[in-house]
């Protein structure tokens, strides 16, 4: 049977997650607000009428033109998001539907149950990731037929969907025997009517500092067998990754790196209840919530001021570790003075300054590599009626 405090720690942790995918369901559905259908007329096609219908957790987009009915439909649940493209004479459709995956959401909720750490990558990597179903119909013969297609990988989401617009354009082109060629401009050839890189995501460094903060945890629970932020060599290491991380991220991700990095740490704390490897190695104990909710917050702000520090250019932003002393002077005042504790903070900007230089010397050694010389945009051939919608 589990204890009070651990029931708490069990509810605050379901309401940490529960926020954050509410703030992502946000995020994206005001971002949505910004799409909207764009077709690139046919010969002969005009546009009659163009309405936006807003509902409580969805908005609508309609255009009509003599030839087409578009109709565009983002809603709040699962950052939804719904294009058909309709023929008016025959009906003939194309339809594209893209929502964040409902079914990895589950599964990392029914592991996040027990607190695992597997449960916590696929909670936070269900918040981008995303699934993308394409949907042809036509009539032919006096036969309906349907093609379709998906995917759940978000590198292959944007293909899936140029692939999409290209096959509607030749699908309109055979209908109406339309030969003609054009020269366009390919930064606006391609265009869908909706993006899926619009939507909410981590930084490309956000998996490698959480996986750091996985191996640091595992490292502490299999060399003392307990994970805290006590150790003297350790611990320090935990500061260091939010103040890397605020070196290389925008501020809004740099926090997210270094709160979420706490219940990295967290996640792992808890072996006994997790039922991973680490199972036969004790739990280090049941704090109280909120003070595990302002441990994470302050790793988030360390992250944060770091950014900003680095933003700005100063010249030390590894300093921002010492915004560990308030949180500590509120927490345990009589260890403000400890030499230990203050040894803890020198190790962890000496960590972090070691970290802050090694990533500079990556980005250097790689930046030769990746750069190629800026040539000139080379004209795109597009069949008339190419459609910008998506």
């Amino acid at each position: 049977m589990f204890g009070i405090g651990m029931l708490t720690v069990f509810a605050g942790f379901g309401v940490v997650l529960a926020a954050f995918y509410i703030i992502v369901l946000f995020i994206n559905y005001l971002k949505d607000n910004k799409i909207g259908v764009r077709l690139a007329l046919f010969d002969g096609e005009r546009v009659e009428n163009s309405i936006k219908v807003p509902h409580v957790t969805s908005r609508e987009h309609l255009v009509v033109s003599n030839f087409r009915l578009a109709q565009l439909r983002a809603s709040w649940f699962f950052s939804f998001k719904g294009l058909r493209v309709s023929d008016i004479d025959s009906c003939d459709s194309y339809r594209s539907f893209h929502l964040l995956n409902p079914t990895l959401l589950l599964c990392a909720l029914w592991l996040v149950g027990s607190i695992t750490p597997l449960g916590l990558a696929l909670f936070l990597f269900s918040c981008v990731s995303f699934i993308t179903w394409i949907t042809y119909s036509f009539a032919f013969g006096g036969h309906k037929h349907r093609v379709h297609s998906w995917t759940a990988k978000r590198s292959a989401s944007q293909r899936l969907r140029f692939f999409s617009l290209d096959t509607e354009r030749l699908r309109r082109i055979a209908k109406n025997r339309e030969k003609q060629t054009q020269y366009v401009d390919v930064s606006t050839s391609y265009l869908p009517s909706y993006d899926v890189t619009c939507e909410f995501t981590f930084s490309p460094y956000f998996k490698f500092l959480m996986a750091f903060y996985f191996v640091i945890a595992i490292l502490q629970a299999t060399v003392e067998q307990r994970v805290s932020y006590d150790s003297l060599v350790l611990f320090p290491a935990y500061l260091a990754a939010a103040v890397v991380a605020g070196s290389l991220m925008r501020p809004a991700q740099a926090f997210l790196t270094g709160f979420w990095g706490f219940w990295a740490t967290f996640a792992i704390s808890y072996p006994l209840l997790s039922g991973t490897l680490l199972s036969s190695y004790p739990s280090p104990g049941v704090s109280a919530f909120p003070h595990y909710l302002v441990i994470a917050g302050g790793l988030g702000l360390i992250a944060l001021i770091a950014s900003l520090a680095s933003a700005h250019g100063w010249r030390f932003p590894e300093a921002a570790v010492l915004l560990w002393l308030p949180l500590v002077l509120v927490s345990q005042p009589e260890n403000i003075l400890d030499f230990s504790f203050l040894a803890k903070l020198a190790l962890a900007c000496l960590y972090a300054s070691l970290g802050i230089w090694l990533v500079s010397k990556y980005q250097e050694d790689k930046a030769p590599i990746n750069a190629t010389p800026a040539v000139p945009p080379i004209p795109v051939v597009a069949q008339q009626g190419d459609r910008f919608g998506g």
